[in-house]
């Protein structure tokens, strides 16, 4: 079904269409910088988690498949602990996907434990040529009635620069991410998350939106996309958008439905 509808979408040129919120009720422009926004949280965090393991013995190793190209700076003696990411002037991590530039972490407390707070800033930071500002907050919540974890996360006015300087979405959300599934505690590229939470901002096109995640989006990591979850997201003075992740079939396509018309957003 679902490969059905991106052939037709594609007919009809309805992916590509980027018109502006305000003036056509059927633009994507604020489900796409929503959608955008939860992969690359989960995504940096991934990364993050993946050092960190390594850098204090919990790991032989990295394993994600994403650091492999990059250099790392660590200091874990000091108060906080710290670590500089750097994937240089274009890095192709295992996901296919391509960064540059560096991320900054802080560690206020042991790593994996409770209470545990940790602060991810980007300096000139792209990834696939989205340049990625400000910071994103972690707070370790403890183990759930499963024994996995969960974080708390945050962020406020977090940036994404499209490749056209005027093409800025600005994010603010919160929300709780879980360890959904950990088969193998050595290996992080096996972890399954799952994300829910609300995020406002502005998206490309200027205009305001509200986005909520209504059922929680799953993020497979030997995948490397959300496949599947739904998703809320309404701009101002405008009717709702739901898109829906899919059924766990690890793919790039997010079906988006507005007034009973699907339409395709593309994960990044």
């Amino acid at each position: 079904m679902k490969t059905r509808l991106i052939i037709l979408l594609a007919i009809l040129g309805l992916a590509s269409c980027r018109k502006s919120d305000r003036d056509f009720d059927e633009s994507l422009l604020a489900t796409q910088d929503a959608t955008d926004v939860k992969l690359y949280l989960l995504n940096n965090f991934y990364i993050v988690d993946d050092v960190a393991k390594k850098e204090y013995g919990m790991t032989p190793g990295t394993t994600s498949g994403l650091t492999s190209c990059a250099t790392i700076i660590s200091n874990t003696l000091g108060s906080p602990n710290t670590f500089n990411i750097d994937f240089g002037g274009g890095c192709t991590g295992a996901d296919g996907r391509v960064r540059k530039g560096q991320m900054y972490v802080t560690v206020d407390g042991t790593y994996g434990d409770s209470l545990c707070k940790i602060e991810v800033n980007f300096l000139d930071f792209f990834i696939n040529d989205v340049e990625i500002e400000g910071k994103i907050k972690y707070t370790h919540n403890g183990m759930n009635a499963d024994n996995l974890e969960h974080y708390l996360y945050s962020y406020t006015d977090l940036k994404l620069r499209y490749t056209n300087p005027d093409k800025v979405a600005t994010i603010s959300g919160s929300g709780k991410k879980i360890l959904y599934s950990d088969r193998d505690a050595f290996d992080v590229s096996d972890d399954v998350y799952k994300l829910t939470g609300s995020s406002e901002g502005r998206s490309i096109s200027g205009n305001w939106f509200e986005s909520v995640i209504t059922s929680p989006l799953i993020f497979d990591h030997s995948c490397h996309y959300i496949n599947s979850g739904l998703m809320e997201t309404t701009p101002a003075n405008l009717v709702p958008r739901f898109a829906d992740f899919g059924d766990g079939t690890c793919d790039s396509a997010i079906v988006v439905t507005i007034s009973q018309t699907q339409h395709l957003v593309t994960a990044p």
